[in-house]
């Protein structure tokens, strides 16, 4: 007898974040808020697994494509394209490519929630090359721009001369992060054929999703 044992990569880290964030709340509440805080390494956290959440869920649709027991013609599609060179795409146009196979209209990049999930991948990058924005005035500018309305901004303070790190991240992005990648995720799983997905992960990302909706209108006091 073959079982097929299938992984939940994506969930977990889309999970993963969602605690990160609701720990970064609780961490701020016990902090004082004058001296380097924890909450902001949960903050970074948070961010990081929304953005792998995104990546393993859109790599894992075009690898399960390749499994034998996967035989529409979008499952042979998407297998077809994938290669090395593909897999170094950016994140959201392999989203974009598999509509375009599926003959489903894209995503608009002008609109939500494409906007948010481009915004939290760039939030990531920013984490992980800090040196690409720090002591660069004007793209701290147009960076800030980006994401002002998103979530709240820590508060301006003297000893605070730019925006990034210090106002940057805060738990509400924490959580912003966690909602947009999540939305855009489910978006996007709408407008694929019903049998694109082995097992769908959308309910537990709706799950997800409201819970990080609730903790967000509800912060800890």
């Amino acid at each position: 007898m073959h079982f097929e044992i299938v992984t939940l990569q994506d969930r977990f880290y889309l999970r993963s974040a969602l605690d990160l964030a609701a720990l970064s709340f609780e961490e701020q509440v016990r902090e004082n808020q004058s001296k380097p805080s924890r909450h902001e390494a949960c903050v970074i956290g948070a961010i990081m697994c929304s953005v792998s959440f995104l990546e393993c869920s859109i790599n894992g649709l075009y690898d399960d494509a390749r499994h034998p027991h996967r035989r529409t013609k979008l499952h042979k599609a998407l297998a077809n394209i994938w290669s090395e060179a593909f897999d170094r795409q950016p994140i959201l146009s392999k989203y974009q490519v598999a509509l375009t196979i599926a003959r489903r209209d894209p995503l608009p990049p002008d609109r939500e929630p494409y906007q948010s999930a481009e915004a939290v991948i760039e939030l990531r990058n920013a984490v992980a090359h800090p040196k690409d924005l720090l002591g660069h005035r004007k793209r701290l500018r147009s960076f800030e721009r980006k994401l002002r309305g998103k979530y709240v901004f820590g508060p301006e303070r003297d000893h605070v001369l730019e925006f990034f790190p210090g106002r940057c991240l805060t738990t509400d992005c924490s959580l912003w992060a966690v909602i947009a990648v999540g939305r855009f995720f489910l978006e996007f799983s709408r407008r694929l054929p019903p049998t694109a997905y082995f097992i769908n992960p959308r309910t537990d990302v709706e799950t997800i999703v409201r819970e990080a909706l609730a903790i967000r209108r509800s912060p800890p006091s």
